[in-house]
């Protein structure tokens, strides 16, 4: 009996110096955790109307003519009393040069005329290399909703299905900051960073004047009846990645067609809209159909538009008293947009997806 006794003594004794020697191999291996360091990351956005670069003059007799007309202003901009900035960040750690992993979202809201900063952000994350991502958008409550913007994803930003009243509802403002923490590693707690970021337009205008709205009046014209169908009839963007700022989703030619009554009676704006350009420059190809209520007055087809970011483009003839089909160049029923693209031919596949 002793003897089992002491065995069991023995087993016991020997259980718990394993245990001991484990927890030492714990403690020695053990590196100490780094505390949590606080990130403020602020967003400033300059809400100023793109700058017309570009002067794109139709003409059905002598043809089509490019200017550059870099640093006129494109005026100013009257927002509704109903219309907020939505701010959408997304802090995610970089695992490595291709792939990150999302850490903390927030959204905020800010009136157009908030001064600079217009939303700032706070996460805690722990030390490491991070990118900050924000989106800035125009929405008409602050409950969240998307109005012309889809973005769950910052890095896949689509288009919704409202139809926008206002164009300038589609502007939009983004940008990307990488944060490097590393050197709080082993700091402990109570440090605090702050990011500014400053968004840009991702976006081209393309503006759209009819020069002879007098003389159309003139002639017995109903200016106020005037409403312009734009259909693209090139490939043009339709998502957008904030993580490498860059559209990566594009339409099919001839997919994309929006009606719009005329902007301004006394300037013969007829519409204008806001495209993804890729890289720094993209070219878009329209075909343009003016109408008088029901009667169709002119089509006009409107090939290789350049597109700049936060630029406008300003196209402009005399839509309502002539037509580019009496000058042979209408639309081309077989067009499929191949020499239009705007990016490579080879980063495009069929199905209008971007991938890189």
């Amino acid at each position: 009996m002793q003897k089992i006794a002491m065995k069991k003594i023995v087993d016991i004794f020997c259980l718990l110096l394993c245990s001991w020697l484990i927890s030492c191999d714990a403690t020695v291996h053990e590196y100490p955790t780094s505390g949590h360091v606080k990130l403020i990351v602020e967003a400033y956005t300059d809400l100023a109307m793109p700058e017309l670069y570009y002067e794109y003059v139709c003409d059905a007799k002598a043809g089509n003519q490019l200017l550059v007309r870099s640093g006129d202003e494109s005026g100013s901009r009257v927002f509704d009393e109903n219309v907020q900035l939505r701010f959408n960040f997304d802090l995610r750690r970089s695992i490595n040069s291709s792939t990150s992993q999302s850490v903390g979202k927030v959204v905020q809201f800010a009136a157009p005329d908030a001064e600079r900063p217009q939303a700032v952000a706070e996460f805690e994350p722990t030390p490491g290399v991070y990118k900050a991502l924000i989106w800035c958008d125009y929405v008409s409550d602050q409950i969240g909703n998307d109005w012309y913007y889809k973005v769950s994803d910052l890095r896949t930003i689509v288009y919704t299905d409202v139809v926008p009243e206002d164009n300038d509802d589609k502007d939009a403002y983004t940008g990307v900051e990488t944060v490097d923490l590393t050197p709080y590693i082993g700091a402990g707690e109570g440090h605090t960073v702050t990011v500014p970021v400053n968004l840009n337009r991702p976006l081209g205008r393309w503006r759209l004047v009819a020069d002879d709205i007098a003389d159309f009046e003139a002639a017995g014209g109903n200016a106020s009846a005037l409403w312009t169908r734009a259909t693209y009839i090139s490939f043009v963007s339709s998502g957008y990645n904030v993580e490498s700022q860059e559209p990566n989703l594009f339409d099919e030619p001839q997919s994309r067609t929006f009606f719009h009554p005329i902007y301004n009676r006394s300037s013969g704006e007829m519409t204008h809209d806001y495209i993804f350009v890729y890289g720094k420059e993209s070219y878009v190809s329209l075909y343009l159909e003016f109408y008088e209520g029901d009667r169709k007055i002119s089509s006009w087809n409107v090939p290789d538009v350049p597109l700049m970011r936060n630029r406008e483009t300003l196209i402009h003839g005399r839509f309502l008293t002539s037509s580019s089909q009496s000058g042979g160049i209408g639309i081309d029923p077989g067009f499929n947009g191949e020499h239009i693209v705007p990016v490579k031919r080879d980063e495009v596949p069929t199905n209008g997806i971007l991938n890189k």
